[in-house]
């Protein structure tokens, strides 16, 4: 659950704002790192942003996790996060081996033969 203020608290944690109303129960995060190109301080990005499961990084545009990641570091310009999107469809539908398939053409999430042609 993330706070008003932007930080990160544990499930169940009273968060103050009166206006809120019930709020959805909270869904389980998924371990974002099984993703080919995100590694722990990226999953921490994508999961202040709110981007905790692979549904919801299935459903975002690859340019808003490209800007997701500039605002929070310039420096990860490097990453590319146009597969990730296609990768948490498969792991959202369990579909681990074609996923290990996908990821064995990619390196650090790009397709292998971009990386050759750049």
């Amino acid at each position: 659950m993330v706070r008003p203020n932007g930080y990160l608290v544990p499930p169940g944690t009273p968060v103050a704002n009166s206006d809120a109303g019930p709020s959805e129960p909270e869904l389980p995060a998924d371990d974002l790192k099984v993703i080919e190109g995100i590694g722990p301080a990226i999953e921490i990005i994508l999961k202040k942003a709110g981007i905790r499961t692979f549904e919801l990084l299935a459903k975002t545009d690859p340019d808003e996790l490209d800007t997701l990641l500039q605002v929070a570091d310039p420096r990860l310009k490097r990453f590319d996060p146009g597969t990730w999107p296609a990768q948490s469809r498969l792991a959202m539908n369990g579909e681990w081996e074609v996923l290990r398939d996908y990821q064995d053409q990619l390196r650090a999430g790009r397709p292998i033969q971009d990386e050759d042609e750049a």
